[in-house]
């Protein structure tokens, strides 16, 4: 899968999250509670990161019209090529870089988080959905730097979680990885977003750093 088709992928499945957070938020009596209010903000923060991609995308087009409009045909091979090396152009993010398809996917994570701070004391119900795979990847990726900021050694992790269907198994990092962290996607990506102890979950830490791994685990870069 191309860089490209993620992006197109992860922005259903935002669009997704924002419409079931909006049923949510439809839900409550009153003002919006202040976790709410912070959470519009920082999604503010994100919609100016990716209008700066957006400003990249647009002079690119720009320049491609501009070619066209002079004689210089543009084949569909070379407007391809040109969509796909803006997919992979990393955005400024906080006190780094992030590609455009990783800060999708955080912004993916901290709506369905909140999504779960929203719908518990309403008692909404609020299933997982097949979504959660770009949340475990993220959480998945991660990892290295987790462990680091922790102090903890960087080791390979193999995790293997059960899709919310029961039947499907999302399988995250080398097959040959003495640390494996096993167990439910859902129950995995809750750990991650801090919002489930991993002690009183369902999932399985082995090898010598499987536990640390489960412990530190986390979709946020703090």
């Amino acid at each position: 899968m191309t860089s490209e088709e993620e992006i197109v992928k992860l922005r259903m499945a935002l669009a997704e999250a924002v419409d079931e957070i909006d049923v949510l938020k439809a839900r409550l009596d009153g003002d919006i509670p202040r976790a709410l209010h912070w959470l519009q903000g920082k999604a503010e923060r994100q919609r100016h990161a990716l209008d700066g991609l957006n400003r990249r995308v647009l002079s690119l087009h720009f320049a491609l019209r501009l070619m066209n409009r002079l004689r210089e045909p543009v084949t569909a091979a070379e407007w391809k090529q040109a969509r796909e090396a803006v997919a992979d152009v990393p955005v400024q993010w906080m006190v780094g870089t992030l590609k455009p398809a990783t800060l999708a996917t955080t912004r993916l994570a901290e709506h369905w988080a909140h999504g779960l701070d929203i719908a518990g004391p309403l008692g909404a119900d609020f299933p997982d959905t097949p979504r959660l795979r770009h949340i475990a990847w993220l959480a998945h990726r991660t990892l290295p730097y987790a462990l680091s900021v922790a102090g903890e050694p960087v080791a390979p992790v193999r995790c293997e979680l059960t899709a919310p269907d029961g039947a499907e198994v999302w399988r995250f990092g080398p097959a040959d990885a003495e640390s494996a962290i096993i167990g439910a996607a859902g129950e995995f990506c809750r750990v991650a977003a801090q919002r489930l102890d991993p002690a009183r979950s369902g999932l399985a830490a082995s090898g010598p750093h499987g536990a640390a791994a489960l412990r530190l685990v986390r979709t946020y870069a703090a």
